[in-house]
């Protein structure tokens, strides 16, 4: 794998929070590097309607998915097969606790691209809101 990637995050949220199903999609330029065992993402998100850039990070093991956003948005989210996390995420309007639990999770490297996918139950403040998927790909930019 290269150090320059293109990243493509897309998703699909069922529940109270998303009604019928709501898409989502990023597809960004990112830096990939491997170390101790872990794939890492570096990439950067723009808040919705501002210029704010948030620097983010995932890191893919097979057994373990996170995703780090800094900023205002300074949040650790963890995907671990089974398990429930939880994790306060700050946004602009205030801080909510998630909790997020994994139902299934997987990883395939190849030499020039990375596949990922989890499905996962999703809490804010302690309430069922949503399931959801989110499928990561990386391949070399």
């Amino acid at each position: 794998m290269k150090k320059q990637v293109i990243l493509s995050i897309s998703g699909l949220h069922f529940g109270e929070l998303a009604g019928d199903g709501e898409a989502i999609e990023v597809i960004t330029p990112a830096e990939y590097y491997f170390r101790r065992d872990k794939h890492y993402i570096l990439f950067e998100e723009f808040a919705p309607g501002t210029k704010e850039a948030i620097h983010s990070k995932l890191k893919l093991s097979p057994d373990k998915i996170e995703i780090i956003k800094g900023g205002h948005y300074n949040t650790r989210i963890v995907f671990e097969r089974e398990r429930m996390n939880m994790s306060h995420y700050n946004t602009p309007y205030g801080d909510l606790m998630i909790g997020t639990m994994t139902k299934q999770l997987s990883l395939q490297v190849e030499e020039e691209e990375i596949e990922a996918k989890v499905l996962y139950s999703l809490e804010i403040n302690d309430e069922w809101a949503a399931d959801c998927n989110v499928n990561i790909h990386v391949k070399n930019a």
